[in-house]
Parts: structure tokens; sequence; C-alpha cells
């Protein structure tokens, strides 16, 4: 019995990690990572804390795969940011910190 509560505990914390992670950046390129199911069109936004769109590194029709974009934060203040990734069937917000 204790072994099963160890192990949904455990369970509950990767999840909550997973859906709260931060990517923090000290260099100026940031590599963000998405992967996607099926083709469609796809959007990578880049908004600063009050809400303003700065950036928009991916705005096209992709195939199904993996994919890396690398995005150049040298420009930009030191501060939290957040990208917001949307395809045909799917969007998803995380935070990003860079720091200089």
């Amino acid at each position: 019995m204790i072994i099963i509560f160890v192990f949904f505990f455990f369970f509950y914390i990767l999840l909550f990690f997973r859906f709260f992670w931060i990517t923090l950046s000290v260099q100026p390129v940031t590599v963000i990572n998405f992967d996607i199911a099926e083709k469609s069109f796809v959007t990578l936004k880049i908004f600063d804390n009050t809400g303003r769109e700065v950036a928009s590194p991916v705005d096209e029709f992709k195939p199904a795969g993996y994919y890396t974009v690398r995005f150049n934060a040298s420009g930009f203040a030191s501060g939290v940011y957040y990208y917001r990734l949307t395809s045909d069937k799917f969007c998803a917000t995380k935070k990003l910190v860079i720091i200089k």
C-alpha cells in the first residue's frame, strides 16, 4: 500500500513540473523544440510580460515532424517572456526567462 502511494506521489510531482517547465536562457540564442503530429499551419509567437507580441519566428505551413527553432534574444531586455505555439488542433503557452 505504501509503495502505491509513493508511486502516485512521484507521478503527481512529475506531472506538476512537466506543465510548469520554465526555459532559462543566459545565452543570446535560445532553442525552442516542438513536435507536430500532422501537417498544419504553425505559428510560434513570443510575447513580453504585458502581452505585447515582440517576435514571430515561425508563421508557416509545416509537415508532421520534430522541429528546432533558434531564437536570437540579443535585442531583448532581461525579463519574463512567453512563447505560444499554435497549430490547427493544438495551442500551448510556455514561459521563457531571459537573463543578461
